[in-house]
This record gives C-alpha cells, structure tokens and sequence, in this order.
C-alpha cells in the first residue's frame, strides 16, 4: 500500500522537475549535448546517446536543429570513415562556455539553502533510487506505462 509519505515525496519530485525544466531554460537536452562535446571534443552520435541516455530519435532530431543553428558539425572519422563524428563550431563552443557559466551560477543558487552534509546526503539518497530506478525500466509495470502513452 501507497503511503501519504511516498505520495508526496513524488509529488516533490514532479515539482522540482517542472521547476527545473521552467526556470532553467527547457533545453537540458541541448545543454547536456553541448557539455560532452564541450568535454569530449568529438564523438560519434552513438557515444553521445550512450552518454545521455535517450532514444535514438530524440537525439537524432536534437542534432539535426543544432547543426541547423550552426552549433555542431559533422565530419568522417579518419580511422573508419563510416563513422560521422560530432564536434563544436565556434558557435557551439562558444554557447558551451556561456551554458556552463549559467548552469554553475544556477547550481550554486539551487542549494545554497543546504549544508554540506545536506547536499552528501541527498546525493547518496538520489545514487540510491536512481540505482534502483535505473533497475525498474525493466519491470513490465514500467513497460506497459510505456506502451499506454
């Protein structure tokens, strides 16, 4: 049975998640892109989905409007030159650098509310469910909510 308790911790959860897309620019993915290429410097798209676990599809049109935007570009690998690698413009590294300003600057705002040991404890709280979360995309329960949408 469902207790109050656990309905509201997920209901912080929702909150959060919704305050963080609103107010943090809605673009997590194509800063998340930005920061592994930033890092990374080039890799293939089948790394970078790896890095950002999502589906191919998402990432694939996710691409396509930053290479419209001049953000990334494409080239062949020189090792195998059926692999299309992924890197930064100028532009991209240049948004890169002012993304990862802006999310620092965020961060710090986020949990300045927290102390040290808060923060440690929150992070082992979160390694604990996303470890058990990542272990439930394979309960069917999970797998016919999918199906519904």
């Amino acid at each position: 049975m469902v207790t109050q308790l656990e309905i509201d911790i997920y209901g912080y959860f929702r909150k959060m998640g919704r305050f963080l897309y609103d107010n943090t620019g809605g673009k997590s993915g194509q800063r998340r892109v930005l920061f592994f290429l930033s890092r990374e410097g080039s890799m293939s798209q089948r790394e970078l989905q790896s890095l950002l676990d999502v589906k191919s599809s998402s990432l694939s049109e996710m691409i396509t409007k930053m290479e419209n935007a001049g953000l990334i570009k494409k080239t062949r690998s020189k090792k195998d030159q059926r692999v299309i690698l992924l890197s930064l413009s100028e532009k991209g590294k240049k948004e890169a650098d002012r993304e990862c300003d802006e999310l620092n600057y965020i961060t710090e705002h986020l949990f300045s509310c927290l102390s040290k040991q808060e923060e440690q404890d929150i992070y082992r709280f979160l390694e604990k469910l996303n470890t058990h979360w990542e272990q439930l995309k394979h309960d069917e329960v999970f797998h016919f909510v999918e199906r519904e949408r």
